[in-house]
C-alpha cells in the first residue's frame, strides 16, 4: 500500500497533539510513488479503522490490512488534525 505505521507512544502523541484516548496506528512514513499516497494519506494520519475494524496500534493495523484481499477495496477511517476523514484505496 505503500506506508509505514508505528505505535503511538508518548512522545509522538505528544508531536502530533493526540488526545491520550485516540487509538490506532501512526502512519510515520509514506512512498509518495504509493498507492497510500495517491489516495491522500499523510504522514501523522492516525488510522484508526481498517473496513470497519477498530485499529488499536501498529501491529492491529497489519492484522486488519493482511485481512483484506488483494484488489479489494480498503477504506481507512483516519484522524488528522483533530478531524475524522475517510481515505479509500485498492489494495494491490
Amino acid at each position: 500500500v505503500g506506508n509505514l505505521a508505528a505505535a503511538a507512544h508518548r512522545k509522538l502523541r505528544a508531536r502530533l497533539e493526540l488526545p491520550g484516548k485516540v487509538k490506532g496506528a501512526v502512519i510515520v512514513q509514506i512512498d509518495e510513488q504509493g498507492l497510500a499516497a495517491e489516495a491522500g494519506m499523510r504522514r501523522g494520519d492516525v488510522v484508526t479503522e481498517i473496513n470497519g475494524a477498530k485499529v488499536a496500534d501498529a501491529a492491529g493495523f497489519v492484522k486488519a490490512l493482511d485481512k483484506v484481499p488483494s484488489g479489494k477495496l480498503v477504506k481507512l477511517l483516519v484522524l488528522r488534525a483533530g478531524a475524522t476523514t475517510f481515505v479509500a484505496l485498492l489494495k494491490p
